[in-house]
C-alpha cells in the first residue's frame, strides 16, 4: 500500500505574495519619506551662516541643511524607481538640480550642506519600519 502525503501550500502562497508586495512597499514607503523629509528640511532651515546680499535669505552654515532661497533645490527632491540587480527591488530619493549633490557632500569650495543623508537616516527609516510592521501584521493575520 503506497504512502500519500497532502500538502496545502495555500497560506505559504499567501504568505510569500504578502511579503513581495510588502518588500515594495517598504522600499517606496522609505524613499518618499526620505524625499519629502529632505525637502521639509530645505523648506524650515532658517541659516546662520553668511546672508549674501543678492539673496533673500541667509545662507546655511557648513553641516546644516540647505536654506532655501528660491524653493529650487526642495522641488527638486523626487523618488526614482531604482532597477537595481535581477530579484531586487530598489527606489531612490534623488535631487534633479544640478547643485543638489555641491550642497549635499561639499565639493572644493563648499562644506557639506546634507539635507538627503538626515532625512534617510530619520523620516525613511521611520517609514520603512511602519511599513515593515504592517506588513507584518498582514502576516500575522493569515490563518
Amino acid at each position: 500500500m503506497p504512502l500519500e502525503i497532502s500538502l496545502d501550500l495555500t497560506g505559504l502562497r499567501r504568505a510569500v505574495e504578502i511579503v513581495a508586495a510588502g518588500t515594495v512597499e517598504v522600499v517606496e514607503a522609505g524613499a518618499t519619506a526620505t524625499a519629502e523629509g529632505a525637502a521639509g528640511r530645505i523648506r524650515a532651515q532658517v541659516g546662520t551662516g553668511h546672508h549674501y546680499p543678492w539673496l533673500p535669505n541667509r545662507s546655511s552654515a557648513p553641516g546644516e541643511s540647505p536654506v532655501s532661497q528660491s524653493g529650487d533645490l526642495a522641488s527638486s527632491v523626487t523618488v526614482a524607481p531604482d532597477a537595481g540587480a535581477a530579484g531586487q527591488v530598489a527606489a531612490d530619493a534623488i535631487v534633479t538640480e544640478e547643485y543638489g549633490q555641491k550642497l549635499e557632500l561639499g565639493s572644493g569650495r563648499i562644506l557639506p550642506r546634507p539635507f538627503l543623508e538626515p532625512a534617510a537616516l530619520e523620516e525613511g527609516a521611520a517609514a520603512a519600519r511602519a511599513a515593515v510592521a504592517a506588513v507584518a501584521g498582514r502576516l500575522g493575520a493569515l490563518p
